[in-house]
C-alpha cells in the first residue's frame, strides 16, 4: 500500500506536464522489471526492494484511466469511467488469487512470475503504438447536456486551496476506508468469530463485498452523470453507514450476511462520484496532481487505521486474556468495539458529501 500511495503525486505531477502515454509505458515497464527481478532475488531485502519498485510505478495506473476518461468521454460519462475502473480493479483482486495459485500449482511461481512479465511488455508496447493521450477534436462538449455547476480557478495552487475540494479528499479516505479494514483485513476473522460463522462461510461472505464493488461501481458512477456526484456521494456514505453499523450490532443468518454485505459493497461505491467531483473541481491540466491526492487519501488512511485496528483489538483482549492452540481469542464484544470506528468513519464521510458542493447539473 504505502509504496502505491507514495508514487501518487510524483506520477499525477508527470502526467500534468507530460500526458499520460509516455509515463504510463515507462511504468508498466518498470512493473514488468520488478516483477521479473522479485522471483529472481534470492534476499528477502531484495525481494522488499522489488516489491516496494512495483508498488510505487504501479500508482500510474488509476491516475492514468482517469485523466484518459477525462479527455475522451464526457462529462456524463466520467463516473461510469471511475466505476469501471474501479470494478476491475475489484474483479482482479477477487479472480486473481486464485488464478495465480492455480499457474503457480502447475507450473511453478517463478515461470508464473515470467508469463506476467510478459504480459506487462506486452501491455506497455500497446500503450505506446497506440494510446493517445487526448483526441483531436474533444468530446462533444458542446452538446452535452451537463455542465459543471461551479468555476474551475485557473492556477494550481488555487485548485488545492479550495475547502471544498479537501472534503472531496477526505471523503474518498474516510468511505473506503471501511473497504479496506473490513473487506481486505479484519472482515473474515470479525465474521468467524463474532458472528459465529465457519471460516469457509466468513470467507465467501466476504467476498460479497468485491462483488457488490463490481456492480456496484458502474451503476453509481453512471447515475452520478444524470443526477449529480452531490447526491450519490451522500446516498452511499449514508447507506453504508447504517449497512456497517447493522453487520457490526445485529445477529444475523450466513445468508442473510452474504446478502447484507453485498449489498453494504454495492452502495459503498461513492468515492466513484467524489472522483468525478474532483476531476471537475480542478483545472483540467491539473487533473493528475488533484486525482492523486485523493487517490493518496482513500489508500493512505485505510492503510494506516488497519494496523491500529489491531492494536486496539489487543488492548481490549488484555483486559480479559484468552488463548486457542497458543493463538489470542478475541471476543465478539472486543471486535464491536474496536469496529465502532468504521461507521464513524462512514459517518464523518456523510458529513464531508453535504459540504462538498454539486459539480454537475442538468443543462437547460
Amino acid at each position: 500500500y504505502f509504496p502505491y500511495v507514495f508514487g501518487q503525486i510524483p506520477f499525477g505531477l508527470v502526467s500534468d506536464r507530460y500526458g499520460v502515454r509516455y509515463p504510463l509505458t515507462f511504468s508498466v515497464v518498470a512493473c514488468a522489471i520488478s516483477v521479473y527481478a522479485f522471483s529472481e532475488v534470492s534476499t528477502i531485502h531484495g525481494a522488499y526492494f522489488f516489491r516496494f519498485f512495483f508498488g510505487f510505478f504501479a500508482a500510474a495506473g488509476f491516475i492514468s484511466c482517469l485523466k484518459l476518461a477525462n479527455a475522451w468521454l464526457p462529462k456524463a460519462w466520467l463516473g461510469v469511467a471511475v466505476g469501471l475502473t474501479q470494478g476491475m480493479g475489484m474483479l482482479g483482486g477477487l479472480f486473481g488469487t486464485r488464478s495465480m495459485a492455480v499457474f503457480s500449482d502447475d507450473y511453478g511461481w517463478r515461470t508464473t512470475y515470467s508469463c506476467i512479465t510478459g504480459a506487462f511488455l506486452v501491455v506497455a508496447l500497446l500503450i505506446f503504438l497506440f494510446l493517445k493521450d487526448k483526441p483531436a477534436v474533444s468530446p462533444a462538449n458542446t452538446q452535452q447536456k451537463t455542465m459543471p455547476a461551479v468555476s474551475i480557478p485557473e492556477p494550481r495552487q488555487h485548485s488545492l486551496r479550495q475547502p471544498k475540494i479537501w472534503f472531496a479528499f477526505m471523503y474518498c479516505g474516510l468511505l473506503f476506508t471501511a473497504m479496506q479494514v473490513f473487506g481486505e483485513s479484519w472482515g473474515a476473522n470479525y465474521l468467524e468469530f463474532a458472528n459465529h460463522l465457519s471460516k469457509t462461510e466468513a470467507s465467501s461472505a466476504i467476498s460479497m463485498v468485491f462483488m457488490g464493488w463490481f456492480f456496484g461501481g458502474p451503476t453509481l458512477g453512471g447515475l452520478s452523470g444524470y443526477i449529480g456526484r452531490r447526491p450519490i456521494m451522500q446516498l452511499s456514505a449514508g447507506v453504508s453507514t447504517v449497512l456497517m453499523t447493522i453487520l457490526l450490532y445485529v445477529p444475523m443468518s450466513s445468508v442473510l450476511t452474504h446478502m447484507t454485505i453485498f449489498i453494504f459493497g454495492f452502495f459503498s461505491t461513492g468515492l466513484v462520484a467524489a472522483y468525478a467531483t474532483v476531476t471537475e473541481l480542478s483545472h483540467p491540466r491539473h487533473n493528475g496532481l488533484c486525482l492523486a491526492i485523493s487517490n493518496m487519501f482513500t489508500i493512505g488512511l485505510g492503510a494506516a487505521l488497519s494496523p491500529l485496528m489491531g492494536t486496539l483489538l489487543d488492548y481490549f483482549w488484555h483486559k480479559h486474556p484468552v488463548w486457542l492452540d497458543n493463538i489470542p481469542l478475541y471476543a465478539a464484544e472486543d471486535y464491536r468495539i474496536t469496529f465502532s470506528a468504521v461507521p464513524i468513519c462512514l459517518a464523518l464521510a456523510f458529513i464531508c458529501s453535504l459540504l462538498t458542493p454539486e459539480t454537475l447539473k442538468k443543462g437547460k
